[in-house]
């Protein structure tokens, strides 16, 4: 059973690997499953499926815990 953990704003520092969720905006749709390749201060840039990566805001991503 995973368990999702969100940031809310804070500053977070994600290991390389982690799983995360993104939440839908107004902007954006929802990504789920996601994969932390690297952050570099309030940004990460995360893979989500094969040859689909973007760069994310950590406040808007959601850590999934197993």
């Amino acid at each position: 059973m995973a368990i999702s953990i969100p940031f809310f704003g804070k500053s977070v520092e994600l290991q390389r690997n982690a799983r995360v969720n993104r939440a839908a905006t107004v902007s954006k749709p929802e990504a789920v499953d996601g994969i932390v390749m690297f952050q570099k201060g309030n940004k990460a840039k995360v893979c989500w499926g094969p040859g689909n990566q973007t760069v994310e805001a950590v406040r808007d991503l959601t850590l999934i815990v197993e």
